[in-house]
């Protein structure tokens, strides 16, 4: 039970909290992995205001299997003092993984296709 990216901001003295989510692409569970995230991490958030005695802001980087990036995910990159041209790297980076990876799913599960094929010992 831990996000995937924490960020403590020396100079505004503010932890951010992030969790990536690559669902399928559909609005709706955009909006479910969000709101799913926000119970999830609010009592680690609390804890962690409590213990730092500094605000916790609580985000979700959500892109879709298909690529669809979320609009959401630019107002909690803009939280950690990103600069637009990092925002966007960090986007296209984020987008050709998910995309990427789902390829390698569809291989193994609908083709057949083993992704790490066996490697069997010549020695023998």
């Amino acid at each position: 039970m831990r996000p995937d990216i924490i960020v403590r901001n020396k100079i505004t003295k503010k932890t951010h909290l992030l969790d990536l989510k690559i669902p399928y692409d559909v609005y709706k569970n955009f909006e479910r992995c969000r709101s799913e995230n926000i119970i999830k991490y609010r009592d680690l958030a609390a804890e962690i205001s409590r213990s730092k005695r500094q605000p916790v802001t609580l985000g979700t980087i959500i892109v879709g299997c298909l690529g669809s990036w979320d609009p959401q995910n630019d107002r909690d990159l803009k939280k950690l003092g990103l600069t637009s041209k990092q925002a966007n790297l960090l986007a296209d980076k984020l987008t050709e993984s998910a995309i990427r990876e789902s390829f390698h799913i569809y291989q193994e599960h609908i083709k057949c296709v083993p992704r790490f094929p066996n490697i069997t010992n010549n020695n023998q």
